[in-house]
């Protein structure tokens, strides 16, 4: 079974969608931001309004469109998991939950604090001690959960293995907009290019974290995703004209 030209263009709709969805958050972000730049006398509603539309506040409207993202993308793990007899994507799965509620419940920032408070972290490169700590666990829940998809890695289907290269290069994009562009927003925290850094920060995991669905989503809409032999990928299907044209040669 082959996805037809008419599934491909459901799935790119998909993707305009959660794309559409993401600029329009950024905008509003933007907007609001400019206002409250300009009219920074303007009462109370002013600030209320503008920290509801930030991308950057947490548990803001853009950040509940993460938290549903991620809850998407388990689902489809699972579902691939289980449907596509493909246990490795569990590994995937897990990691995208841990996501959702690090997010959720401010994990590696509330342990990132307890550990460079006990710890008696340095400043490093700009960085409060709490920056090095929340870093810390990241980097250590990042180890575990790699190390689960390297397992997986390791005992699943070529389609999985495919599957996994592009998604850890998503990731790793991913990576360098929550790590990296965060580093530089809180450098220049209290100066004018903090705002930058966090508009394309935030804004960048909004875009990469809706590709990652949209690929997902391809992977579980997709025939071949699902056939009943998971090690084995599909044949190109070839048109009908060029199989003549190509008998006629």
């Amino acid at each position: 079974m082959q996805t037809s030209s008419g599934d491909a263009r459901r799935v790119d709709a998909f993707l305009a969608l959660l794309l559409a969805t993401d600029l329009l958050f950024i905008i509003a972000h933007v907007i609001f931001m400019v206002m409250h730049l300009v009219v920074w006398d303007t009462p109370g509603l002013l600030d209320e309004i503008q920290s509801d539309f930030s991308i950057v506040k947490e548990r803001g409207f853009a950040e509940t469109f993460q938290y549903i993202k991620a809850f998407w993308l388990v689902l489809m793990f699972v579902w691939l998991a289980v449907k596509g007899r493909e246990p490795g994507f569990l590994a995937w799965a897990l990691g995208f939950l841990y996501l959702g509620i690090d997010d959720l419940m401010e994990i590696h920032e509330e342990f990132g604090n307890s550990l460079a408070l006990r710890y008696g972290f340095p400043e490093i490169l700009g960085q409060r001690p709490r920056d090095v700590g929340e870093v810390t666990v990241l980097a250590i829940a990042g180890l575990i959960l790699l190390a689960l998809v390297g397992i997986a890695y390791l005992t699943g289907s070529e389609r999985f293995r495919q599957a996994s290269r592009s998604l850890l290069g998503l990731v790793a994009v991913f990576a360098v907009f929550g790590i990296g562009f965060d580093a530089l927003h809180i450098v220049f925290l209290h100066r004018s290019p903090g705002a930058l850094f966090g508009l394309i920060e935030d804004g960048g995991e909004l875009i990469v974290l809706s590709l990652i669905v949209w690929f997902v989503w391809r992977l579980a809409t997709t025939p071949q995703a699902l056939d009943d032999q998971p090690g084995e990928l599909a044949p190109v299907a070839v048109p009908a004209r060029h199989r003549r044209q190509r008998a006629r040669r």
